[in-house]
């Protein structure tokens, strides 16, 4: 292939790409516009059955038939999230968390949760970036709003290990706490990313005790 056809190609995949993530997004906005506050809603009930008592986010609401895929086959009420792309201020897309109706629990799929949009180094910032000050980062949703009701400090969830690993500390923040999962994975996840933010500010990572994650240890304590 001649420099002339590699380059060809290369801006076709880059146009495609780009209407590709366009699509998503419109995906997101579309679903987002259909949320309504978590207040009073089946949200309110699940995090507070979850041992969740402090201040449901804004980033945070109630769709009562969000889609579990892109084509919306199957539609089940839901916790919905803003997901933050890497540069801390743009929408990425949306975490969605399917609940049963009374919002007893998580709805019965084999998989509950659903990312919609561009994932890569994403965050839910369930708290307004700290100003100079301390900021802790999660895996999930509830294990984040779990570890703030705990210690109080703002909490942001990185939504898995590999976001956990690709997440980029805000300019300007004087020490990040890790709050790992107490597992092989997120403990490794927290060690790797440890070894890289530590460049940009001090670093401290906190397990959950073994075999547990945050949200186990607030309900241990209200027990």
């Amino acid at each position: 292939m001649n420099p002339r056809e590699a380059e060809r190609l290369r801006r076709e995949r880059a146009k495609a790409d780009g209407v590709e993530r366009a699509r998503k997004m419109t995906f997101c906005r579309g679903v987002w516009a259909e949320t309504a506050d978590a207040i009073g809603s089946p949200i309110e009930i699940y995090l507070r059955g979850r041992g969740i008592t402090g201040q449901i986010p804004k980033v945070i609401r109630f769709h009562p038939a969000a889609p579990m895929d892109y084509e919306a086959k199957i539609t089940r009420p839901a916790m919905v999230a803003i997901v933050t792309a890497a540069d801390g201020k743009s929408a990425a897309g949306l975490h969605v968390t399917a609940l049963l109706p009374d919002g007893s629990g998580k709805a019965a799929l084999a998989n509950p949760r659903r990312m919609y949009g561009e994932m890569a180094g994403a965050v839910v910032q369930l708290a307004p970036l700290p100003d100079g000050g301390e900021l802790a980062i999660c895996e999930g949703i509830e294990t984040a709003l779990s570890y703030r009701d705990l210690t109080g400090t703002p909490t942001w969830a990185g939504l898995s290990t590999s976001g956990l690993r690709r997440f980029v500390p805000p300019p300007g923040l004087k020490r990040l706490v890790i709050a790992a999962d107490g597992d092989d994975a997120g403990i490794e996840a927290a060690r790797d990313l440890a070894e890289r933010a530590s460049r940009r500010c001090d670093v401290v990572v906190i397990p959950a005790p073994a075999g547990t994650d945050w949200n186990d240890a607030l309900k241990g304590e209200r027990q």
